[in-house]
């Protein structure tokens, strides 16, 4: 049956005159688009108590509004002093933001991978390159100690999340001890950051040389050209 309306020349010429049309639907086609209405109507209740739930997803019941999204976090990091440390350590301590901390990590990894480069993503992904230099898991030689921190277990935990293990052991166990490696020594990637820097600025010294040469040459080149033009000269 055609749902539509008759469109008749008086009706047409109401709605070109701006005036309110009055449409007489039978009653079977009322009745399909009331059933429409409603069906449109418990899909938006449906979708909006979805949403509710990703609101909620990781934060205590009825505190939506203080949920934390991925992006806050990423834009502190990596922290690059103590101070940002223990600023971060407080955050994780309210309206449950750990579960916002454990997504971050989460985004770096698509696939499982050995646990030492897992290790060392989730490394670099947190702390700077200067603020491992300060700190440790036990607190040895005066720095900042790790071991009891949130974020260090979140941060263990992601990494037992996304590696591969090859062994019975257990994988925390492994886990921790990997980290605790890593971040005792900083100082082989401190040479390999430095190492880096010193080859990008050899080879920018390199290519500036190289940019020089065709300016030298043309140079040169106008300046012979006009010797031959004065011997020339009477």
């Amino acid at each position: 049956m055609d749902c539509n309306p008759e469109i008749t020349e008086e009706v047409l010429e109401e709605a070109s005159n701006n005036q309110p049309v009055v449409v007489t639907l039978p009653l079977d086609v009322y009745n399909e688009q009331a059933e429409t209405i409603r069906t449109i109507q418990t899909d938006v209740a449906y979708i909006k108590e979805q949403f509710k739930v990703l609101l909620q997803h990781g934060m205590p019941e009825g505190n939506s509004t203080t949920s934390v999204s991925i992006e806050s976090i990423r834009e502190i990091m990596p922290l690059n002093s103590t101070e940002a440390l223990v600023d971060f350590e407080v955050f994780l301590e309210k309206n449950n933001n750990k579960k916002a901390f454990e997504k971050f990590l989460a985004s770096f990894v698509l696939l499982k991978k050995p646990l030492r480069e897992i290790t060392m993503l989730l490394i670099e992904k947190v702390f700077s390159l200067y603020l491992q230099t300060q700190v440790n898991y036990s607190g040895a030689g005066g720095k900042h100690p790790l071991k009891s921190l949130c974020s260090t277990q979140v941060l263990i935990k992601s990494i037992v999340d996304h590696s591969l293990f090859d062994t019975t052991e257990d994988p925390a166990t492994l886990a921790c001890a990997e980290f605790r490696y890593q971040m005792q020594h900083v100082c082989d990637r401190v040479r390999t950051s430095e190492r880096r820097q010193s080859a990008t600025t050899n080879r920018n010294l390199t290519s500036r040389k190289k940019l020089r040469v065709p300016l030298k040459v043309e140079f040169l080149n106008v300046h012979d050209d006009d010797e031959e033009v004065d011997k020339d000269a009477p």
